[in-house]
């Protein structure tokens, strides 16, 4: 009897939490939604549900989001991609540290998972900032 209490328990715990989640950390950053131009979306791993073998049960994993602005930026200086690259570890760090109080994350993966799925987004800001400065130095290379 005492189990199935405990997973009654844990199962609604779980619920709790998902319901926090949900009007909390994903109410300020919709993943769907369209980030603002000069803005990355720093997203820790996502909310799935997947079967546990060791619980007997499905289990959530959640996320959470951080959003890092660069518009004070200027992305052709190698020195402010660093920059950037810095708010985005930080923000990582930040939404991981945020997921660590909803459910045990192991800090290292979900940092280097978050940082692996943000790299591709920092290089197309730069990648961006690049292709938009190429006609601006045409065009003074013309006067």
């Amino acid at each position: 009897m005492h189990k199935k209490m405990a997973l009654f328990n844990a199962r609604l715990l779980a619920a709790s939490i998902g319901v926090a989640l949900a009007s909390g950390v994903a109410a300020a950053a919709e993943p769907n939604s369209t980030p603002a131009l000069n803005e990355i979306v720093v997203q820790s791993p996502r909310v799935t549900t997947e079967y546990s073998p060791w619980l007997r049960t499905r289990v959530e994993r959640y996320s959470a989001t951080v959003r890092v602005g660069y518009s004070d930026l200027d992305l052709t200086d190698h020195s402010s991609v660093e920059v950037l690259r810095d708010r985005v570890k930080t923000a990582a760090q930040l939404a991981c540290q945020k997921l660590s109080h909803l459910t045990p994350v192991s800090d290292l993966a979900c940092l280097e998972d978050t940082l692996a799925t943000t790299q591709p987004r920092v290089q197309a800001a730069v990648n961006a900032a690049m292709q938009a400065a190429v006609p601006a130095k045409q065009e003074r290379a013309r006067s």
